[in-house]
């Protein structure tokens, strides 16, 4: 998953609250957090980032989140994924965008271990491998299984059956 931040060229900036406002700060890039237009201009300015990606290379954009995926079969598709990784990294530098690497990593669905495995990178950062991740409040683990979430669920539920 890899987070986008900072999308839009502005001027000027300020945050303006009932008590009063702070001084004008010069804006290089982000979208006005708060405003009406705000998220259609972050949409219609990333909307582009789905044309980098070619061949078997599977991208899902959910707000400032990325996902791309490919089934690894040889390691003809492990140099894919890596160029669609270095094709997002290189995107992101020509809009001036900053990509959140701590956020990102990796998740390998399946249950064929048979398959290659490697290494990844985003700006010249290994990516992160985990065995399970949140997504849209979700947890889900390697195998696709929702071991994690259930076990978050009924925690929760224990600690509010027995707050008083």
């Amino acid at each position: 998953m890899v987070a986008i931040i900072n999308t839009l060229l502005l001027k000027q900036q300020r945050v303006v609250l009932p008590e009063g406002h702070s001084t004008y700060a010069q804006i290089t890039s982000g979208v006005p957090q708060g405003s009406v237009l705000g998220p259609l201009l972050f949409l219609l300015f990333i909307n582009n980032v789905v044309d980098l990606f070619f061949g078997a290379v599977n991208v899902k954009l959910y707000a400032d989140d990325i996902k791309i995926y490919l089934e690894i079969v040889d390691d003809a598709d492990i140099d894919q994924l890596q160029m669609g990784i270095d094709s997002l990294s290189a995107w992101a530098d020509t809009w001036q965008l900053t990509l959140a690497v701590e956020k990102t990593m990796r998740l390998r669905v399946g249950l064929c271990k048979s398959s290659p495995d490697a290494q990844y990178y985003l700006n010249g950062s290994a990516l992160r491998t985990v065995d399970e991740v949140r997504d849209l409040g979700i947890f889900v683990d390697a195998n696709m299984c929702f071991k994690a979430h259930i076990n978050v669920i009924v925690a929760e539920a224990h600690l509010r059956a027995n707050q008083n």
